[in-house]
């Protein structure tokens, strides 16, 4: 397009156009203009999902999804209005969604350690002792389930949600068998993790 900056290769300098014609190209599907989009963006958005959610894991994950979803959807920017407060609405609309999904992964995190996956871990007549020892199995799947890498946990937390493997792979901007993988080994090593932690006491 006449009057964009261009290198001596005569491809564009992304870092040197303006916004509204980057999301130009991005509409039109050039995948180096929406990427400098991402990249003009990304740390603010960062910022304000670190300020709503208190945590940088869960923070990435939404603006993350955020940013996938926004892609997907570029097309029906209006490009009358700022693409930083179209961006910012979508992000706080995720961190919105992913405060909600927490509340239900908690209670979903107690109902998984009772399933017939983890009976090794239960007692299915309880004393006040073996009451304690539910808790604290509850309290380690929690805490196995953060120290999964990024991919893992985010499949494994949308899987806990009651999400199904198509629509954990429509989130993730995966396909449906990258899915169920990362939910299969996700349950591998959450196995693993709450075998050592048993052995271990």
């Amino acid at each position: 397009m006449a009057g964009e900056p261009v290198n001596t290769s005569g491809e564009h300098n992304w870092t040197e156009l303006e916004e509204a014609k980057l999301i130009e190209h991005g509409q039109q599907g050039n995948r180096e203009a929406v990427a400098e989009l991402v990249r003009r963006h990304y740390k603010v958005s960062t910022y304000i999902a670190r300020s709503i959610l208190r945590d940088s894991y869960d923070a990435e994950d939404a603006v993350q999804s955020a940013y996938c979803k926004a892609i997907q959807h570029l097309g029906r920017f209006r490009r009358e209005a700022r693409f930083s407060t179209w961006i910012t609405r979508i992000v706080m609309n995720q961190c919105i969604a992913r405060l909600r999904s927490l509340r239900s992964s908690r209670s979903g995190l107690e109902k998984l350690v009772r399933t017939s996956e983890f009976t090794s871990f239960i007692v299915r007549e309880l004393t006040p002792e073996e009451i304690a020892e539910d808790r604290e199995a509850a309290v380690l799947l929690r805490r196995a389930v953060v120290t999964l890498p990024l991919p893992l946990r985010q499949a494994c937390q949308l899987g806990l949600q009651g999400l199904s493997a198509r629509d954990v792979a429509a989130r993730l901007c995966i396909n449906e068998s990258t899915a169920k993988v990362r939910q299969f080994r996700a349950r591998v090593a959450l196995r693993s993790q709450l075998k050592a932690a048993r052995a271990s006491r």
